[in-house]
């Protein structure tokens, strides 16, 4: 068996691109990819990142409107091309035991049942994929594909359209990647090997152990073992990140409360809790905000845990009216309203905000319950459901009334909802709104209290700048405390340049730096089927960051 994985290597066309597959979810499939983008791109190779189906709550807009996964978004940007659903040509939207199906960056179907209506589904699903492979191939560059979950989930096989089903149509060389850091690394590889069909194992050229702590000689007996088991090169042992290069914007929900990136100087400012609600979607819009040492921040589920805390934020949800029910139910709109009574801050973002508001109306029941239900009562607003979902980026500036941004700030956001605010009053509007430079104002957004300790926003990214996070940590703050160091000082003068993730530029380069450093180039390079070019860290043409939003 390892002869013959030895004889088949270099066997395959030479420069079509590489397929990423996992030993499981969350195993740094998308860390890789995303490193990769940038290490090839740097190299001069023109790149497509693509990942043929991704479930995940986690999307955002493209210039176009196209509805993406964040994490492929992320990888265009690495990539240096504009993001565009071919990208991530189907996305899996879950809620309880439904699914939303994004097609090319539409919304295209909402099954009640994911087990009971799929397999309908499957045949145009696989065709879909199908052509936008295809796309891919014509579109001139490589193609870095990432895969999905694990690719023998025995019980999945015959619907899984990503993994070895893009491999097979690129007819491309696979990288299989474990996690060292959650244990089991050896068994995970060996054990997806075993269950691998003959012309699967074929495929796998590479094996990348990822998320290692430790002294890398106590680990080199293993790589050997490997290697001899399998007949497969291990090209490296990849360390964790270290905290100082910052870090991706998270995939999915298994990366909620892990520890903060920052490590602690000093005692925090502030202790804010995050509600993790049944359906959070769009978890990322706090990413950044978990990672400031200034906080101590948590995701809490029932009230209890919410004592003593200073601020409290309710995120984004796919079910807006099943999780106003969940809340309900466990006796949340007491604690919130006993919390805000005592100078507890409150906020929301999308979903959260609607939750926030009097009313939602939602008679066909397009985010949950059908009906007209009562919200939380604490900003007057109005929320009506209806199609068709808005999907956009957009450029919103600060009014002079926003809680915790300087008047005249603007900041670089994004919609995806299907919920219309209706406001009313001096609460209403703490952002103006345009869609790109060249447009006319697009409304405003947003609600705050006459005492700035409530809020909410519809957009998506507002807390990703550094100064959002500053304004927000100093919102947060009690206010003894806040007094102590006198009012916050405001600027007129708005950014030049706002981004979505200020850092994320920097944060792919380390991503890229840590591959090159730890990955065994010629190893990769000849997997690749291309020669290992020196690397170019000056930008090459076409878009040198990350995308501004229009």
């Amino acid at each position: 068996m390892a002869s013959a994985a030895r004889r088949s290597a270099g066997s395959l066309p030479a420069n079509r691109g590489l397929v990423v597959v996992g030993t499981a979810s969350d195993v740094g499939k998308s860390f890789v990819v995303t490193g990769l983008c940038r290490l090839l791109t740097r190299r001069g190779y023109a790149v497509q990142p693509f990942k043929a189906v991704n479930m995940s709550l986690n999307s955002i807009p493209t210039a176009a409107g196209e509805e993406i996964a964040l994490a492929q978004w992320v990888q265009c940007v690495a990539a240096r091309v504009a993001p565009s659903a071919l990208a991530n040509p189907v996305l899996l939207k879950p809620y309880g035991s439904g699914v939303e199906v994004v097609v090319r960056g539409r919304s295209r179907l909402a099954l009640a049942s994911w087990r009971r209506e799929m397999p309908r589904h499957l045949p145009r699903l696989r065709e879909e994929v199908r052509r936008a492979v295809e796309d891919a191939r014509n579109s001139g560059r490589s193609v870095v594909a990432e895969g999905a979950g694990s690719p023998v989930e025995l019980n999945l096989r015959s619907s899984d359209l990503s993994n070895f089903f893009v491999a097979e149509l690129l007819d491309a060389p696979v990288l299989l990647v474990a996690d060292l850091d959650r244990g089991g690394a050896l068994a995970q590889v060996v054990g997806t090997w075993e269950l691998l069909a003959p012309s699967e194992r074929a495929r796998v050229r590479g094996i990348i152990f990822n998320r290692f702590r430790g002294d890398p000689e106590l680990f080199r007996p293993a790589v050997a073992w490997t290697a001899d088991r399998l007949g497969v090169p291990v090209i490296g042992v990849v360390p964790m990140l270290p905290a100082t290069d910052g870090r991706l914007p998270p995939e999915d929900s298994l990366q909620l409360g892990r520890p903060p990136v920052a490590s602690r100087a000093a005692p925090p400012r502030a202790r804010l809790g995050i509600v993790r609600l049944p359906h959070t979607a769009n978890f990322s819009d706090f990413a950044e905000l978990e990672a400031r040492p200034e906080l101590a921040t948590v995701w809490v589920e029932q009230p209890s845990e919410a004592v003593g805390l200073d601020a409290l934020l309710l995120p984004g949800t796919r079910r807006t009216g099943d999780d106003l029910a969940w809340l309900r139910r466990l006796g949340w709109p007491a604690a919130i309203a006993h919390a805000r009574r005592h100078g507890v801050g409150i906020g929301g973002v999308c979903g959260g905000f609607q939750l926030l508001g009097d009313w939602l109306d939602d008679p066909s029941g397009t985010d949950g319950r059908p009906g007209r239900h009562r919200g939380l009562g604490l900003l007057p607003v109005t929320t009506r459901f209806r199609d068709p979902k808005l999907v956009r980026p957009v450029r919103a500036v600060a009014l002079a009334r926003h809680p915790w941004l300087p008047e005249g700030w603007e900041v670089a956001c994004y919609e995806i909802h299907r919920g219309r605010i209706e406001g009313r009053g001096p609460s209403w509007g703490i952002f103006r709104l345009r869609t790109d430079d060249r447009s006319p104002p697009a409304g405003v957004d947003g609600a705050v209290s006459a005492d700035g300790r409530v809020w909410g926003t519809m957009l998506h990214g507002a807390l990703s700048s550094p100064k959002a996070l500053d304004g927000l940590v100093q919102w947060a703050t009690p206010r003894r405390r806040a007094a102590e160091r006198g009012p916050a000082r405001r600027s007129r003068r708005p950014t030049d340049a706002p981004e979505l993730f200020p850092d994320l530029d920097r944060t792919i380069d380390r991503v890229a730096d840590l591959l090159e450093r730890h990955l065994d180039q010629r190893a990769l390079f000849k997997i690749f089927g291309a020669a290992a070019r020196p690397s170019r860290r000056a930008d090459p043409p076409g878009p040198a960051r990350q995308p501004s939003p229009g």
